[in-house]
């Protein structure tokens, strides 16, 4: 006569307890201290002379930070989704890539503008280990996202656009 045993645990249909790094969840967290320290690059050489060679490694500091940022979205991009907690942090990494990239004060300022209107796309819900996890690294990628919007690089482009624009109405009506 056969004895009835359960093989599955009871609570092995429930959501994990523990947190388990994804390869888009690992590139994500890298991503977050190489956007800090790209922040960091940047704010050095705001208010510096561009020309003057006593500043030029932190130039090139605020380059490879750039680039190091750029390499780790691809490795985001190119990382194949292992859970639905990792679609959100991919979202947030092309966004960011995005913003990093335009060259148009409006296409920044609409680009980040897409954090409020579609919420829902950058963040994860639920409950449990993982989506805590994630949703504080999205909320970690907004607050980078925010610095990387107060950086005088993308605030002169916004100057410059106004400008051109004020400066075009005026040059039509001629």
């Amino acid at each position: 006569m056969a004895t009835l045993m359960n093989t599955t645990a009871v609570d092995a249909t429930k959501g994990s307890i523990y947190f388990t790094p994804t390869p888009t969840t690992h590139a994500f967290s890298r991503l977050l201290g190489a956007l800090a320290g790209y922040v960091e690059a940047e704010r050095d050489i705001d208010h510096v002379d561009a020309w003057n060679p006593a500043f030029l490694e932190w130039q090139r500091d605020a380059a490879r930070s750039r680039d190091h940022v750029l390499s780790l979205l691809d490795l985001i991009r190119n990382a194949s989704p292992v859970r639905v907690e990792d679609r959100p942090l991919k979202r947030m990494a092309l966004l960011t890539r995005m913003m990093i990239e335009s060259e148009r004060a409006d296409e920044f300022a609409q680009l980040h503008g897409l954090l409020d209107i579609f919420p829902d796309l950058f963040q994860c819900s639920g409950r449990g280990a993982i989506v805590s996890r994630v949703n504080q690294m999205l909320a970690t990628a907004r607050d980078r996202l925010w610095d990387i919007a107060g950086l005088q690089e993308y605030l002169d482009v916004a100057r410059a656009d106004d400008e051109d624009a004020a400066v075009a109405p005026l040059s039509l009506a001629m």
